[in-house]
């Protein structure tokens, strides 16, 4: 995944004049979990969730930022600066980030009520985080007005966005980024372990005779992390099954199959992938009717349901 970001990165950099530190595009979301000096488990979400139906002075419109306090409407002025209004306050801009100022330039923020101003202290700092890397620009706040309150830095990556943030209080508190989605690409911790099942589609249609018509599932078991996962499988290692909107089961995977002897597995590094293809429909008839169904895939592991994921479909009828 941080190649993927290496590569997301460059092609931005062909296509842009001027990086883009916080991308506007609806979906857009950014999960942050706290990683020194925490309370708990802190973690806090930043989403862009629409546009607004009023636009800005320069016929532009603006972005609804969820995440904060309350939602704000924001955009970016002359490609560098991020300004933002409350809807709940009066219609004047007010600025938040200056992504083109000079370094070492202070300039007035409003990004936070106890930080007055900021200055970029550097453009080319080697950031190394849970879900990404890269050479970013950092933000310093020089001082707060309240008590306990306020942010220290920020730092920013290009067409990524917000990497960390460190505010006052306790000591110092630093959240970084631990999973962003960003004009439709997902970036993700490299080390993680995770089950899932994937369909090829979330609507499928069935047609008059003549036609045919497939479910085409994957199951994917991925473990990149340090740990070897040592699995062992009394018999087929997968399993994969259809119930309708009744909760009744109307297809099994396994139901006919012939199983091997038992098998065992080991997956580090990498990941287990199981192609099933469903038929619905045949040239003669429907085998599903239209409705609502869910699909559920399991690893048959010596000790059941350890594994196991669902996701939801439909089946509709095309006359």
């Amino acid at each position: 995944m941080r190649f993927m970001v290496t590569i997301l990165m460059a092609f931005a950099a062909l296509s842009a004049k001027e990086p883009d530190y916080f991308p506007l595009q609806v979906g857009n979301q950014w999960v942050y979990r706290c990683t020194q000096n925490c309370l708990s488990a802190d973690t806090f979400t930043l989403e862009v969730v629409g546009i607004t139906n009023f636009l800005a002075p320069d016929g532009l419109p603006y972005y609804v930022l969820r995440g904060l306090a309350r939602d704000y409407w924001v955009r970016m002025a002359d490609s560098s600066r991020l300004v933002a209004r409350d809807p709940l306050g009066g219609p004047e801009e007010r600025l938040w980030y200056n992504f083109g100022a000079a370094e070492k330039e202070e300039y007035e923020t409003s990004v936070h009520p106890c930080n007055v101003s900021a200055r970029i202290t550097s453009r080319k700092l080697d950031y190394r985080g849970p879900a990404a890397t890269g050479t970013a620009l950092r933000i310093e706040y020089p001082n707060t007005t309240c008590n306990l309150q306020g942010l220290i830095e920020e730092i920013f990556l290009p067409f990524i966005g917000l990497a960390r943030r460190v505010d006052v209080f306790p000591g110092s508190r630093v959240y970084d980024l631990i999973f962003a989605r960003v004009n439709g690409v997902s970036l993700v911790p490299p080390s993680e372990l995770s089950f899932g099942l994937s369909l090829d589609r979330a609507v499928y249609s069935v047609g008059p005779p003549g036609s045919s018509s497939a479910i085409t599932a994957r199951i994917t078991l991925k473990n990149t992390t340090a740990d070897p996962l040592h699995l062992s499988f009394p018999r087929n290692p997968y399993d994969l099954e259809i119930k309708n909107q009744a909760g009744v089961t109307v297809y099994r995977w396994s139901n006919g199959q012939e199983f091997p002897r038992p098998t065992e597995a080991t997956v580090l590094g990498g990941e287990l992938n199981y192609i099933v293809v469903i038929p619905i429909q045949t040239d003669f008839s429907p085998a599903l009717p239209a409705g609502f169904y869910t699909a559920e895939a399991r690893l048959s592991t010596v000790s059941p349901d350890l594994y196991t994921a669902r996701a939801a479909f439909q089946i509709r009828e095309v006359k």
